[in-house]
């Protein structure tokens, strides 16, 4: 059985990053063959890296630590900001570094405008040459804000690219 990790970095509440994270979430546990943990960074007691071992975090970052390095995949939902990844998920990779050996990743990426795809593929190449991580899945959603109608992920096609990731874990 595939364990798969989401890592959900917006703070806000009700975002739109959280929406598509859970949207997620829920089309893969149509599926009996994955175990799935979600990881909620706004649920977490945070701390800056410094560089340090990971035992010298706190218990929530350690547990992360251990879920992380066992999954088998690591779907990382982030906000785009300013063409590229928000700081808190910045922060946290940096103190999950080393548990992100050998994974296979995707991203759930939601943004105000098109173009952004360079943030995630720079974290890619980054995380390959450094961690040999490697990207699974067919296309990463990339799910734009207008494609919301209160609250609710309205867009077909942004749906369907959801499903499809759920569909080729």
């Amino acid at each position: 059985m595939k364990q798969i990790v989401v890592i959900q970095p917006s703070l806000r509440l009700e975002s739109y990053t959280d929406y598509v994270c859970n949207y997620f979430i829920q089309k893969c546990l149509e599926r009996n063959d994955i175990e799935l943990k979600l990881i909620d960074l706004r649920e977490r007691k945070l701390e800056f890296c410094d560089g340090r071992d990971i035992s010298e975090y706190n218990k929530d970052l350690q547990d992360d630590y251990e879920f992380v390095k066992h999954a088998d995949i690591v779907i990382l939902g982030f906000p785009l900001y300013h063409f590229s990844i928000s700081g808190v998920l910045k922060n946290y990779l940096d103190i999950m570094r080393d548990a992100l050996q050998d994974k296979q990743i995707n991203f759930l990426v939601s943004a105000i405008f098109q173009g952004g795809e360079i943030a995630y593929e720079h974290i890619l190449e980054s995380l390959w040459k450094k961690y040999n991580v490697q990207k699974i899945g067919i296309k990463t959603p990339y799910i734009l804000n207008e494609m919301f109608i209160w609250w609710r992920l309205t867009d077909i096609w942004a749906r369907k690219d959801i499903q499809d990731l759920a569909n080729s874990l």
